[in-house]
């Protein structure tokens, strides 16, 4: 691809550009709150790091007192609640039913310890339910609710950049193909982590391994829903999110702690992801390389 067929994202907003003046936010993204204009870019990586983390939440506690999103919680709160239980009731069964089919075996020389690995199988399969759920889970449910979760991201770019933000028309089979397509490839990644991920999780320092690398990969999935918008994909999607990491890292731990939060995360999880990384892309430096754009220096406001 020649630099002149690289797509140039307004500095704003990330919507592709042809002239000097975004037509969707006229070069001007505010805060959540429209008193401050934004400046994207990374700054220092811990307090990127945090704002990731606390934008999570933040996106929830938004989507709880903000009126902008009255009436459009109801399909994707229950989307999120179907996927979910699906999903970790689906992981339990699975591995439990593999337990057992163990269990069934000749244990030759082992026998004896067929009556402790039975007392122990629901435990084990409730751990590794859990880190299965950790680490696929993300994917799976993203690639589910994402077309349900639009109206959300609409919002939440409309109270960032105004009225005159919108995403190219997208109907609803294209975006569960677009999903599909870019989910599939990360899928694939996670599979190949999944078993050291596994083992990593039952030691102190490799859980720690494991959970970082289970962030890294949620970011990766959830920042899918700005980016498709955009019309980026995947191999965009890394090259930003790698200049961005701290923020891209930190949504990412705090999407994993909000996994546990009981109710929460079969209520609010994915609204609240959507709402994030929705918000947290406009404080991203977009710069694609190839493309015409750079950003400029701080306090240029050009």
């Amino acid at each position: 691809m020649g630099k002149s067929d690289v797509p140039t994202p307004c500095p704003g907003c990330g919507y592709r550009i042809s002239a000097s003046t975004c037509e969707r936010c006229g070069g001007r993204i505010t805060n959540f709150e429209g008193t401050k204009t934004l400046e994207p870019g990374p700054g220092f990586f811990l307090a990127d790091l945090i704002h990731g983390f606390v934008a999570f939440f933040a996106g929830a506690l938004a989507l709880i007192n903000r009126k902008e999103f009255v009436g459009k919680l109801g399909l994707p709160v229950a989307v999120n609640l179907i996927v979910l239980l699906v999903v970790f009731v689906g992981f339990f069964w699975g591995l439990w039913e593999l337990f057992e089919g163990m269990l069934d075996g000749d244990w030759a020389w082992f026998e004896f310890l067929k009556d402790w690995v039975s007392w122990l199988l629901p435990v084990l399969s409730l751990v590794l339910a859990t880190v299965s759920m950790v680490l696929l889970s993300p994917v799976i449910i993203e690639t589910v609710t994402g077309p349900f979760l639009e109206p959300l991201a609409d919002v939440t770019e409309k109270i960032h950049g105004g009225a005159g933000m919108r995403a190219p028309e997208r109907g609803f089979w294209e975006s569960i193909v677009w999903g599909v397509r870019s989910s599939a490839q990360i899928l694939l990644v996670q599979l190949l982590v999944l078993i050291p991920c596994l083992i990593l999780s039952l030691s102190g320092i490799g859980a720690i391994i494991a959970m970082v690398i289970a962030a890294w990969l949620n970011a990766l999935i959830w920042f899918e829903m700005p980016f498709s918008r955009r019309g980026y994909g995947l191999r965009a999607r890394r090259q930003v999110l790698r200049r961005n990491w701290a923020r891209a890292l930190g949504f990412g731990l705090g999407f994993q702690v909000g996994m546990f939060i009981p109710i929460f995360n079969f209520v609010l999880l994915t609204p609240a992801a959507a709402v994030a990384t929705s918000s947290l892309y406009f404080h991203l430096e977009k710069g694609l390389p190839g493309s015409t754009f750079r950003p400029p220096p701080a306090g240029d406001p050009s």
